[in-house]
């Protein structure tokens, strides 16, 4: 298993790669290509002739019944060729006893446990989820309901615990009898030839369980294998030799997956104990230069410390909670500053509204001192959204066709078109044809938008719009908000979309379900906002883009080598077909 060692760090990224894994070890270890295969080991036929020999015995002798015969095996029932000392045979075949337990007969107070598919877990036997047997009905059960050691328990009902399987151990049970309820089917083979694990092993593999279903009956509230079935499964049977080795194998690659998966989480936690501590001195810096020394130790440790798209995630919301701080770019003392950037803007609202081109607004009240998070620098200003706000906007929501607008025809923006950072032009619903597309809601190059109503994590989200749009509409849950030319759109979204609009927002928005929040115009010209010279807006932009676009690549090489994790494991279990 080279695969292992060898591209473990790759495949151990996520929990999904490891049970992929251990899918594969065993598709290769129940088709015969886990071990080499030695004509010393005997063959299958010799042990399915043994056990029938020993079946026909104990049927004379009246301590087994005999069982209906089974079809024989057709060559479409076959799952893949096997090695020649290898057979094909029934699950029967290689059993004393296979049925369903009886339905019981509770009590609190008893020393007779009944096996439940609570009881069958894929990580375990779960002895202490059991209930107990009244024991007044002792008397219905015959001696093979009582589990042995070395019985297959095979959940045989329900969803979700449909198909798990264990071997029963009677040293992890202290009781001196155990029965099993009707929804668990109990399996015993003859333990001298077939080895319990072997089958577990088998029954585990994907082969099995991704079929389970298509052979259960009943309804989509409950379905079930009947014994029939279970009887009647397919089992690739080796030599007993080597389901013994293939066992030892097995068992021994999948501790070494588990303790690497182990060291694997190990080393994840102390990752990201790290990732934190780098990003909180970042965002604890005490001002631009000592920020700029805090970048040496992450720029330096990145291989630690940024190892998941997550973390990828964090460092974009750290960069953003910097820019606003004023800890990305020095402060210019002879920038303007912004209170008097702001005064010009009040003057410059002013004028439109005595021109009649914007309303009056309503007087914001001044941004209390609970209200600011923290300290801006010497030049900036803490204000209300709505004092840099000249007027807001909204569309229309007509009944429009499921579909988007094609080239040439007229569409109305879904949420989802602005809820992503980045405009989503394509995130639309074409208007229907004998409906007249209203032209001063056309969303244009520059518009700046954001949505009024979505998700608790999504509301009031923006984005710019970078790119030429032609027939797009706003929807009556997008609104545009229109600036003073004195301020940098792309700063305000840097705040709204970091962490200090998100939480402002999350705070704000009303309605009771999570999953549709709204604001109002109102709450948004309220927000505080960090606001610096507009000389430093434009160079912590310029600062930030670029910062995303590291951010970008840096996403895309973790997807790339988490996608090699998954191919190793793809090609791994098609070639063990």
């Amino acid at each position: 298993m080279e695969i292992i060692s060898n591209d473990f760090e790759v495949i151990s990224k996520a929990p999904e790669q490891i049970r992929k894994l251990k899918e594969l070890v065993l598709n290769l270890a129940v088709t015969g290509r886990l071990l080499p295969q030695n004509s010393d080991w005997g063959n299958a036929s010799s042990i399915l002739n043994s056990i029938k020999q020993k079946k026909a015995a104990l049927i004379s002798e009246k301590i087994i019944v005999k069982e209906k015969p089974q079809p024989s095996i057709d060559y479409d029932e076959i799952y893949f060729n096997l090695p020649q000392s290898w057979e094909w045979c029934r699950l029967i075949d290689l059993c004393k006893y296979i049925q369903r337990g009886k339905s019981p007969t509770y009590i609190e107070d008893s020393k007779i446990p009944i096996i439940s598919q609570k009881c069958v877990q894929w990580d375990g036997f779960q002895i202490d989820r059991a209930r107990f047997l009244n024991p007044l009905v002792l008397p219905q059960y015959g001696p093979e309901r009582f589990l042995e050691t070395g019985d297959l328990l095979w959940n045989s009902t329900g969803h979700g615990t449909l198909g798990r399987i264990i071997v029963f151990y009677e040293k992890y049970n202290p009781f001196e009898k155990t029965v099993a309820d009707s929804h668990v089917t109990v399996i015993r083979p003859f333990k001298e030839k077939i080895l319990p694990e072997y089958l577990f092993y088998w029954f585990a593999s994907p082969f099995v369980q991704e079929e389970i279903n298509d052979k259960a009956t009943g309804t989509t509230k409950q379905l079930e294998l009947n014994t029939s079935t279970v009887k009647s499964y397919l089992v690739p049977l080796p030599p007993t030799e080597e389901q013994h080795r293939i066992v030892q194998k097995v068992t021994h690659l999948f501790r070494q997956i588990d303790a690497l998966a182990e060291g694997a989480e190990q080393a994840e936690r102390v990752r990201q104990r790290l990732r934190a501590a780098l990003l909180h001195r970042l965002e604890q810096a005490p001002g631009p230069a000592a920020a700029g020394q805090a970048w040496g130790p992450l720029d330096h440790q990145f291989a630690l410390a940024i190892r998941r798209v997550e973390d990828v995630q964090a460092l974009r919301q750290t960069i953003l909670q910097l820019a606003v701080k004023g800890l990305l770019v020095k402060q210019d003392p002879g920038d303007e500053p912004a209170s008097v950037l702001l005064e010009r803007i009040r003057k410059e609202k002013a004028r439109l509204v005595k021109e009649g081109r914007i309303r009056k607004q309503p007087a914001l009240p001044p941004v209390k001192e609970e209200e600011v998070p923290f300290e801006v620098p010497e030049g900036w200003v803490w204000c209300r959204l709505g004092e840099v706000v000249v007027d807001i906007s909204s569309g229309w929501s007509p009944k429009c066709y499921s579909f988007p607008a094609k080239v040439g025809e007229w569409g109305v923006l879904k949420v989802s078109a602005v809820s992503w950072d980045v405009f989503k032009p394509e995130e639309n619903k074409r208007l229907p044809e004998n409906m007249s597309p209203k032209k001063e809601i056309e969303v244009k190059k520059g518009d700046y938008l954001m949505s009024r109503a979505n998700t608790e994590e999504l509301v009031a989200k923006s984005v710019i719009v970078h790119q030429d749009v032609q027939m797009l509409m706003m929807s009556d849950k997008i609104l545009r908000v229109s600036f003073s030319e004195e301020i940098s759109k792309e700063f305000i979204k840097i705040v709204n979309n970091g962490v200090l609009g998100r939480e402002f927002f999350a705070e704000k928005a009303t309605g009771t379900s999570m999953s549709m929040k709204n604001v109002s115009r109102d709450i948004i010209k309220r927000m505080p906002i960090p606001l610096p010279p507009l000389a430093e807006q434009r160079r912590i932009v310029e600062r930030v883009e670029r910062l995303l676009g590291w951010c970008a690549r840096l996403e895309a090489g973790i997807r790339d080598l988490e996608e090699k994790g998954e191919q190793v494991v793809r090609v791994g279990v098609r070639n063990s077909v």
